[in-house]
C-alpha cells in the first residue's frame, strides 16, 4: 500500500550541475508532526519529529555515484535498540557497459506492477515504527545488480551478500502491539512490559545472502516479468521468551525470527484505452528454525486510471485492488502476523486534481476476512511553485484482535509545510 503524503514540512535546496564537476546536490529538512484525540495510555497526543537528508549524484566518467545521508530526532525511535540519529541510506555507484547496467551498493531495489501492494516486490524492507509511514520509508538494500537489455527482454540479477530486515516499533510505542500489560500472580496484578531480545544485529552479517532472478518483457500495450528469489524475507515472526522478574515486575523477552524464503512470482499488466489492468501474484513458501514452514500463494488484481477533466475535477485518478491469499500451510491470522494482513482485502485509492495547485485524495484498505480497515485522507495545496500546504487524517477500525482494530487510539490528524529550492 503506498501511503498518502504525510505531516511534514520539507526544506530542500539544489546545487546546479557543474560542467567540471557533473554533479547534482539536494539538502531537505523535515519536520512531521501528528496529533491523536485519544491516544494509548503512557502516550502524549501530539507527536513531533525532524529530519534531514543530504542526497548527491556525481558523475565521473563512465560511472554515476548517488549518495544520501540523513539525520533524525524521530518520536518514534527507540536509540538503545536502534540507534539511526545518523545514517547512510544510500551509497551505489552504476555503470553502463554495452547492453547491460551494473549497480553496486546501497540502494532501492523495487518489484511488482500492480499500485497499491506488490507480492512480488521481495527487497520491500521497511521502517515500520510507525505504521502509517512505512510505505515511504523503504530501507535500501546493499546488493550487486546487474540488469541486461536483450531485444524486447530485460534480465534482472540482483545478489545481496547480506539481509537487511524490516524495523519494528519500540516496546513503549503507540506502534507497538496491543498486548497485556498485568497479569495476575497469586490474586496480585503484576506489571508486564516487554524489549526486544537482539533486535538490531539478527542476521545482519554475510551468512544468508539474497538472490533475485527477473525477467521482463514490454510490448505495446502489455508487458509481463516472471521472477525466483530465494534468500531470507523481510519479515519476522515473534515468539515470547521466559518473564524475566524484575522489582518493577515483570520483563517478558521477544524475538524476532526471520525465516528463510522462497518465492517464484509472475506480474503483468495489459493498457486498455485510459486504463491499466493489472495483476501480481506469487508462491510463498518460509522456513523456520524451528522446522515450522508458512507456505501460501498471494495474488493481487487491480487497475488504475487517469481521467482529464475527470468527474470531480480537472482531473482524477482512480485505483483499486483486490489482495488474496491462498493458504497451502502454516497461517496463524492473529495480528501479530504481518504477512497476512492482506490476506483478503479490498484496496483503493482515488485522487481529485480541480486545479493545478490543489487536489484531495483518499486511500482505503479493508480486509474482508478479519473486518478491519485503515483509511487516509490529505488536503493538498500549493502555495507557490516553492510552498505547499497539506491537511491529513488517519482512521482506523476493526475488532481489538486485529492489526489495524488494535490502533484505534491512534487516529489523527495533521498539517504540513513543504518549502522546496
Amino acid at each position: 500500500m503506498r501511503r498518502l503524503v504525510v505531516l511534514s514540512c520539507l526544506l530542500a535546496g539544489s546545487i546546479a550541475p557543474s560542467s567540471a564537476l557533473a554533479w547534482d546536490s539536494t539538502v531537505t529538512l523535515t519536520y512531521l508532526s501528528h496529533f491523536a484525540w485519544d491516544p494509548p495510555a503512557g502516550n502524549s497526543s501530539d507527536r513531533q519529529g525532524v529530519y534531514a537528508s543530504w542526497k548527491v549524484d556525481h558523475a565521473i566518467g563512465p560511472y554515476a555515484a548517488h549518495v544520501k545521508v540523513s539525520a533524525n530526532a524521530n518520536p518514534e525511535a527507540d536509540r538503545a535498540v536502534y540507534d539511526d540519529r545518523f545514517a547512510v541510506d544510500e551509497f551505489f555507484v552504476r555503470r553502463q557497459m554495452g547492453a547491460w547496467d551494473m549497480t553496486l551498493g546501497r540502494q532501492p531495489i523495487r518489484g511488482g506492477r500492480a499500485t497499491l501492494v506488490n507480492p512480488t516486490d521481495y527487497f520491500d524492507q521497511r521502517d515500520y515504527r510507525d505504521a502509517l509511514l512505512s510505505t515511504d520509508r523503504l530501507r535500501a538494500t546493499d546488493a550487486l545488480r546487474l540488469v541486461g537489455f536483450l531485444g524486447g527482454y530485460r534480465l534482472d540479477t540482483v545478489y545481496a551478500p547480506r539481509h537487511t530486515p524490516s524495523l519494528m516499533p519500540h516496546t513503549d510505542s503507540r506502534w507497538f502491539f496491543r498486548l497485556p500489560r498485568d497479569v495476575e500472580v497469586e490474586g496480585q496484578s503484576v506489571p508486564v512490559s516487554y524489549t526486544w531480545a537482539d533486535y538490531a544485529t539478527r542476521h545482519t552479517d554475510l551468512s544468508r545472502p539474497q538472490v533475485l532472478l527477473k525477467l521482463d518483457r514490454d510490448a505495446d500495450g502489455a508487458s509481463y516479468a516472471v521472477s525466483y528469489f530465494r534468500g531470507e524475507d523481510n519479515l519476522p515472526a515473534f515468539g515470547a521468551r521466559d518473564p524475566v522478574v524484575t522489582s518493577a515486575g515483570l520483563v517478558i523477552p521477544i524475538d524476532q525470527a526471520f525465516p528463510d524464503k522462497a518465492a517464484i512470482g509472475f506480474d503483468a499488466e495489459v493498457l486498455l484505452g485510459k486504463a491499466v489492468f493489472r495483476a501480481e501474484a506469487t508462491r510463498v513458501s518460509l522456513y523456520y528454525g524451528d522446522g515450522s514452514r508458512d507456505r501460501y500463494d498471494h495474488v493481487v488484481v487491480g487497475f488504475d486510471v487517469n481521467l482529464e477533466h475527470g468527474v470531480f475535477g480537472e482531473e482524477t485518478y482512480v485505483a483499486l485492488e483486490y489482495s488474496k491469499q491462498f493458504t497451502r500451510e502454516g497461517q496463524r491470522y492473529e495480528k501479530e502476523d504481518l504477512r497476512h494482513i492482506l490476506s483478503d482485502a479490498l484496496l483503493g485509492r482515488v485522487e481529485v486534481s480541480w486545479s493545478s495547485r490543489d487536489s484531495v485524495a483518499t486511500e482505503l484498505v479493508y480486509d474482508t476476512r478479519r473486518r478491519h480497515s485503515a483509511v487516509m485522507l490529505e488536503w493538498k495545496h500549493e502555495w507557490s511553485d516553492h510552498l505547499t500546504m497539506r491537511v491529513s487524517g488517519d482512521l482506523l477500525g476493526g475488532p481489538a484482535d486485529t492489526f489495524f482494530g488494535q490502533y484505534t487510539r491512534n487516529d489523527r490528524v495533521g498539517l504540513s509545510l513543504e518549502y522546496t529550492l
